[in-house]
């Protein structure tokens, strides 16, 4: 934990593993990458999110939906697997080129 607000706070800064200050972020959000060398910003960056549980309930809720989706294709897929033949008749007009099918 420690080491990752550490390394966000590289990153605010705009330095990387070598110490260089070449950051996108720090060259566009100067005034940011500022508030986040003091220490009130890092106090912040170890405080997190007081909205971490409703972002973790949002990404759980896409997660339900997704395997809800797998699911329903895993249950037709044993379903089409338990299908494995049905015999009919089949016939075909040779005027009309009518295809007919009887179970």
């Amino acid at each position: 934990s420690q080491q990752a607000v550490k390394r966000a706070r590289r990153e605010a800064v705009g330095e990387d593993t070598a110490g260089k200050r070449d950051s996108k972020l720090a060259s566009m959000f100067p005034e940011i990458a500022a508030k986040v060398s003091t220490e009130e910003g890092m106090r912040a960056l170890e405080q997190g999110s007081r909205h971490h549980d409703l972002a973790k309930q949002a990404i759980d809720e896409v997660y339900d939906r997704k395997d809800a989706v797998l699911l329903a294709k895993d249950q037709m897929a044993t379903k089409m697997e338990s299908i494995a033949e049905v015999p009919c008749k089949v016939w075909s007009c040779k005027v009309c080129k009518y295809k007919g099918s009887k179970p």
